[in-house]
């Protein structure tokens, strides 16, 4: 019976010190928040934080089409060799590549 009650009050302990780490970190987390907050309202005052914020949209917008282009399925891009000519990836055949491999090397 002892040992199942001092369990209990070990996990009960753990509980409150997780708690307690949590309300810490959630304060820190607002202060930080109001902390950033401050900053900008006085870089809007200064006149040179919509300047930056413009910017920084910008920057933004260029590396989101930056990252669509690198999504973009791998079929829709083309091979140019002097070999091969214009094939999509994926669709050479070992026909293809015997043949391409043979004229190169002017075997045939």
């Amino acid at each position: 019976m002892r040992n199942w009650h001092k369990k209990k009050k070990k996990k009960k302990k753990k509980e409150k010190k997780k708690k307690k780490r949590q309300r810490r970190k959630k304060k820190e987390k607002e202060k930080m928040m109001m902390m950033m907050k401050m900053e900008e309202e006085e870089e809007e005052e200064k006149g040179e934080g919509k300047k930056e914020k413009k910017e920084k949209k910008k920057e933004k917008e260029e590396k989101d089409e930056d990252e669509e282009e690198r999504r973009l399925p791998v079929e829709n891009k083309q091979v140019t060799t002097a070999a091969f000519g214009n094939y999509p990836y994926g669709t050479t055949s070992i026909f293809s590549f015997t043949l391409s491999f043979l004229l190169s090397h002017a075997l045939l």
